[in-house]
Order: structure tokens, then sequence, then C-alpha cells
């Protein structure tokens, strides 16, 4: 968690290194998602691998067309602060209902952030 802290720390800091910061975010938590389910947290792993994808899906996509924002950002941060509570909760196992609303509420903020914006007829 520290290195990924240090990614996300760097990514925010540094908007001009966003996209190696990303990648580096990207590999950590391969790691923390392959090693969740071996220590007994497998809902780090399934955290980790929403995580994943989301970085996949929409953050690697803009490599080369743009820099990713900072509220693209903010779904790493709100990722690692679930994880947090995760390990500090003990929440063992998939975690029960809290588990559960955990993983449901970031696939939200996830929607949230890459649903295309509306526009408006005038």
């Amino acid at each position: 968690m520290v290195k990924l802290q240090r990614y996300y720390d760097l990514a925010v800091a540094e908007p001009a290194k966003r996209t190696t910061h990303v990648e580096d975010l990207h590999g950590v938590t391969q790691v923390i998602t392959g090693q969740g389910t071996s220590f007994g947290y497998p809902l780090i792993s399934g955290l980790g691998s929403q995580l994943c994808h989301y970085i996949e899906d929409h953050l690697f996509p803009l490599a080369g067309e743009r820099i990713p924002t900072e509220a693209e950002l903010e779904v790493v941060r709100v990722h690692m602060e679930a994880m947090r509570l995760v390990l500090q909760q003990k929440l063992e196992g998939e975690g029960g209902p809290i588990g559960q609303k955990l993983v449901s509420g970031l696939a939200l903020v996830i929607k949230k952030v890459t649903a295309p914006p509306s526009f408006k007829l005038e």
C-alpha cells in the first residue's frame, strides 16, 4: 500500500509525468491483486482487480491523447482508501455486506467518472 500511495501522490503532483505514474500504479495494483487472496483477503484482490480494469479500460487508452484528470485519479484514491479500510477492519474473506457495499459503491464511482458528458439541446 505504501508504494501505491507513493505513485498516486506522484501522479497528482506531477501532471506531466502522470501517464508514467499511472503505469506504475497499475503494476503495484497487479501485485496487490495477486497477493490479497493468498493472505486471506480476497476482497482486496477483488478491489485490486476492479482498479486494474479501470486503469486498463479508461486510463491507458488516454496515453498519447491527454493526461488523466484529477477526477479520473480520484477513482484510484477511493480504491486505495477502500483497501485500507479492508485491512484496518480485518475484513477477511469477501467482507460480507460491507464488502459488497464497497465493491458496488466503487463501481458507481467508476461509472460516474467514465460516463460520457451529457449534452443539452439549446
